[in-house]
This record gives C-alpha cells, structure tokens and sequence, in this order.
C-alpha cells in the first residue's frame, strides 16, 4: 500500500485581518489496497483513527482494520477486527483515547460492542442482543454506560450497557394514551454538565398530529422526568437540542410543524424552569427576514410571486424544511441558533427478477426502485434571540458538503473562544469556507471567504473530490476524503491517480 506524506507548510490566508487556513500537512493512502469504506475518527491531541473494512470475505468473515496515526500523520500500528460478513457497523463514538464502534449483525440481532483504548493498544469486546430486525439508530457513551437509540418494527427503547459489568438493560419508552408503535426516539443527546441523557420523543396521536415529550435519564440510565414539550402549544417539535444555563434554566431550540411529518415550518425557543415551561416562541421561515438569501436572486423573484399570487387568494405560502441544530449558544444578552438546512435524495436502481413456470419455461421482469442516497445540505441559519425568546437578528448562508451522510449530522464546526462574535469553519464543495459574524448585530466580518483544499504536487488538477472537515485539537482540523486527480507535469508521481486524502488544517 503506497502512502505519502506531505510538510507542505505554505500558509494560505483566507483574511489579513481576522484569521487564516494553513495546509500544515498532506497524507496520501493509495486506494484499492484489499480495503474499502475508509474513515476518520478524530482523537483529539491523542491522534487520529483511520477505520476500513475488506473487500474480500474469507470463510464468510470481514476484517475491520483500524489504524493509529499520531499528531503528525505517522502511523502508529494497526488493530484488526473479524466478524462474519453478516454483522454492519452501525455507529460509533470516541470520549477522549477511546473509540467505540457497534456491530450488528443485520439478520439475528446479536451485536459486538468494540471498545478500543488508543493508548493502550488493546481492545475490549462486549456481546450483547437485541430483537431480530432490531435497528440502532444512535449510540452515546457516558461514563461507564453506553445508550443505545432501538428501533424495533412496534416499538422503541433504550439499551443501556454497563462497560464494567458487561451487563445490559433496556428502557422502555412510554407515553400514556400512545401505542408503542406510534412512538419514535428522535434524538439522545448527552448533557455533561449535569451527568444526564436527554431522550427526544415524538409521538404519534392520530394521522395528523403528534405530541414531542422530552426523557430525563441520569448516567446510569435512570428516569428522572418525562416532559410534554408540545402541551402549552399544540405544536410538535423537531430537530430538538437542549442546552442548560449558568443559571440552571432548560433552553430548547429546533425546528416546529403543525402537523404530523417529516418537514418543519419554522424555528423555536423554549425555557424551562423546574422542568415547568417560562416560554416557548414559535418564527416561521417566511417571518425570518434573510432565511431565502441562500437562492438566487432569479429564484427569490420567482418565489416572491409565488407567494403574492397565494396571498391574492387569501392563502399562505408555506416554506418546509428539514434542519439539524446545534446545542444553542448562551451570550452575555440572549442565545445563538445555528442549524443546517437538509433533503433526502434517492437514486434509481434496475433490478431483474427471474421466475420458473410450472412448464419449465422462465420469465425474466425488470424493475426500477428507488434507493435512499443520503442526506444533502443546502444552506444554514443562524439566529440570535434575545433572554425571554424574541428574535434579534438571522443570517442565512450556502453550503453544499461533497459528501452525503446516511445519517442526519452537522457539518459546520464553530469556534467558541471569542466573545464577540461565532467564527464558523467548513467543508462546501472542494473548498474549506470561513464565516465570522458578530454577536451584536449579525454583521458578516468575513463574506464568502473560501480555499481550494490543496493538493500534493504542483501540477495536480482535481477532477472529483468527496471531503469533508472536523475539528480534531487546539486550532486544528482534519480535512479527508477521496479525490480523483490528473497530473500531466510532476515526473514523481502517476499521470492518474485516486487517493484517499488526509490533510492538518490549522485555523
């Protein structure tokens, strides 16, 4: 397997004023190495994991290779991982050294927990099991405990495994006048500060409309309260992320629908105080006054009219999206909003289907089905309300990552160390954008400041690129993917070459 690894060091400034992007270092894995599926998983300033899978099954097994790289994109020794060919990686999560990654075997609902200390070099297997045709859909770690988001075909729970007693127990969710199978776990999402585990809920009352409810678990996966978000408004809540104050309040903010489905109208902010709601305010994208910017101006006008003609006819227009949110951000005079905008895309797949009569004679039937592609991000918002939920100013921005998660996910990473205004960094297209924009009053400091993601030799012209960028340490981050490059100068390196990239971005 060739692999070179580039000090580029050539600091490429995105702003004289205000900040800069620096390539620092390049490494280049040569594809079609026996392996497929490559991926990073950030460790901090403990280095980072690169995980593939075979290509190649052997006596109906797969082995999963994970890599330690250090700090300066050295490898640092491999550990391998064989499973039958059956079992899927379904999630994975890293708390400081530690990296785990959940297998499930996608027939029997048996799963392998691995728990892989870096420092260390030694890995940890846990087995457990859940219901056939059983599915995870989120896990956390927390401590010594591991949740696990459940969806079965009738209902959803959560299983709770202790890492120290290898021992595993499942919560049932429940909402009083709700079937299980009208239940749905949106989202965990962990609160460190307080040791707890948010549990987001929707459920389903009639076609129409659904009630969001909130669990309070501790780090053992006790119940501390159940909380109906939607009592006070009707109103079911979406994309939620919670956030608590110095001050001890509850603030939620995501996304709203009036009725059952998949698409919001809207944002929110809510209070709780005691687990008892102070407020809760409701801006529909259409009451956002930069919300549409992200379109052309073609397609602005097209819509303006779109919406005159509705109103001529005493209707609304109304603006559905999907978005994922970020935990909200508590300034000295109110809180920050920020959530990317997403769809779900679908790809078109022949099958054939072969069928024997009684007689001997076989019939051959081709198909179309839909497949789902992943999830592709459009724009972001971002809003500051002020302390009793009235909105102060928004902003609106492109992004357009190369890559489709099959997961919904947030792509933007932010910079929290300044007081006075969000510095935002991220991945759109083959370039690495950067935004600053001031607490105040929205003021962009930086518009449309953006770099190509640089290549190893002078020469090379990107004719395909899939990446991505996360925050790994300090003021560094790691942009990776795959890229199809043509050179046609350089005499070191081939004419054609796909690579799986890795890059030491500084910012």
């Amino acid at each position: 397997m060739k692999r070179t690894v580039l000090f580029l060091f050539s600091f490429l400034y995105l702003s004289l004023a205000f900040s800069q992007v620096a390539y620092e270092q390049r490494l280049e894995i040569e594809l079609k190495d026996g392996f497929k599926s490559e991926y990073i998983l950030p460790l901090g300033e403990n280095g980072f994991l690169m995980r593939s899978v075979s290509e190649k099954k052997e006596h109906l097994e797969k082995e999963w290779r994970y890599e330690f790289f250090d700090a300066d994109l050295h490898s640092r020794g491999i550990q391998n991982l064989k499973l039958n060919k059956k079992y899927l990686i379904r999630d994975s999560y890293t708390l400081g050294a530690i990296n785990y990654s959940l297998f499930l075997h996608k027939k029997t609902g048996d799963y392998t927990l691995l728990q892989l200390n870096t420092k260390s070099k030694k890995q940890y297997l846990i087995y457990g099991k859940l219901g056939r045709k059983h599915m995870v859909k989120d896990m956390k770690v927390m401590g010594d405990y591991v949740f696990l988001n459940v969806k079965a075909r009738k209902n959803a729970y959560i299983q709770v495994v202790d890492l120290q007693e290898e021992e595993a127990k499942f919560i049932p969710v429940k909402i009083a006048g709700v079937t299980q199978k009208n239940i749905r776990i949106e989202r965990l999402q962990l609160i460190e500060e307080s040791k707890e585990v948010f549990v987001f809920i929707q459920a389903q009352l009639n076609r129409k409309t659904a009630e969001s409810w909130l669990l309070k678990l501790n780090e053992r996966g006790e119940k501390k309260a159940l909380i109906n978000l939607s009592k006070s408004s009707g109103r079911m809540l979406k994309g939620a992320s919670a956030s608590k104050t110095e001050q001890g309040k509850l603030i939620i903010t995501g996304t709203y629908a009036q009725r059952y489905g998949s698409e919001s109208e809207g944002l929110f902010i809510a209070s709780y105080e005691e687990e008892e709601e102070s407020y809760i305010r409701f801006y529909k994208f259409d009451e956002l006054d930069h919300f549409f910017n992200y379109l052309s101006p073609k397609k602005q006008a097209k819509r303006e009219k779109k919406r005159q003609r509705k109103a001529s006819k005493g209707k609304e227009l109304k603006s559905l999206y999907r978005i994922a949110s970020h935990e909200i951000r508590e300034l000295e005079d109110g809180y920050l909003f920020l959530g990317e905008a997403y769809y779900p895309t679908y790809r078109t797949e022949c099958q054939t289907i072969t069928t024997t009569g009684m007689d001997g004679t076989t019939m051959t039937t081709t198909m179309t089905v839909e497949e789902f592609d992943g999830y592709q991000y459009t724009h972001a918002v971002l809003a500051k309300f002020d302390f009793s939920g009235n909105l102060s100013w928004d902003r609106t921005f492109k992004m357009w990552p190369s890559s489709k998660p099959f997961k919904v996910t947030c792509f933007i990473n932010v910079d929290e160390s300044d007081e006075e205004s969000i510095n935002m960094v991220f991945a759109s297209n083959h370039e690495i954008i950067s935004k600053s924009i001031l607490y105040e009053n929205g003021f962009e400091l930086r518009d449309k400041q953006r770099e190509q993601i640089v290549t190893a030799y002078d020469g090379d012209k990107t004719k395909r690129s899939h990446s991505r960028l996360d925050y790994w340490y300090d003021n560094y981050y790691l942009a990776f993917g795959t890229q199809k490059i043509k050179n046609k100068v350089a005499p070191e390196v081939q004419r054609k070459r796909r690579v799986f990239f890795i890059s030491k971005v500084a910012y």
